[in-house]
């Protein structure tokens, strides 16, 4: 989950957890003479709320679905010269997509859609894939005001793009990943 910027020194485990059932005793404690009684340290506040960590899942389970799609896209790499990785094809859902309006799953849509769509299976340019989904942006606002604003999502197509052209991940499935993973807009695309 840290992408591999954790502590390599902090393994915890199960045995290295510092939770005790307080009240009992510690049996090393007990060995070594000191006092063993487990003790509460600080209570759960339970005024505070719970962080928020719904953004957390989101980029949690894009990495994940990233991390599957660079490995299929390993498989399925051209296994003789002559044959061209880098034919052009269409997929119907997103040539939906990028002609309809639609009021919810916008960021969604941009980033594990759209853009890796225009970049990695069209080929396009960067100027006339953010002219494309810009477009559909603006389509978009017309049956609900993009939020936070019309300029957070020019900064937005232009992360989705980069992201896309530097890691090579191609659009969602329609039937096998995009079903599963929002079904509203695969219900809105179908």
């Amino acid at each position: 989950m840290s992408l591999d910027k954790a502590d390599t020194a902090n393994n915890p485990g199960f045995k290295s957890c510092l939770l005790r059932v307080p009240y009992t005793f510690n049996s090393r404690c007990v060995d070594e003479g000191i006092d063993a009684e487990v003790k509460i340290v600080q209570q759960w506040d339970s005024s505070k709320p719970l962080p928020d960590i719904d953004n957390l899942l989101n980029e949690f389970q894009t990495f994940l679905v990233d991390k599957k799609l660079k490995a299929e896209i390993k498989e399925n790499k051209c296994k003789e010269p002559d044959t061209s990785c880098t034919s052009t094809y269409i997929l119907p859902y997103a040539e939906r997509l990028l002609n309809m309006s639609i009021p919810d799953y916008r960021k969604f849509a941009i980033s594990l859609i759209l853009a890796p769509y225009l970049v990695n299976i069209q080929h396009l340019s960067n100027t006339e894939a953010f002219g494309k989904i810009k477009e559909c942006v603006l389509k978009c606002n017309k049956v609900r005001r993009l939020e936070p604003s019309e300029y957070y999502f020019d900064y937005l197509i232009g992360k989705a793009m980069e992201s896309a052209r530097t890691s090579g991940i191609k659009p969602l499935k329609f039937e096998e990943t995009l079903r599963h993973k929002c079904k509203a807009l695969y219900d809105r695309l179908h």
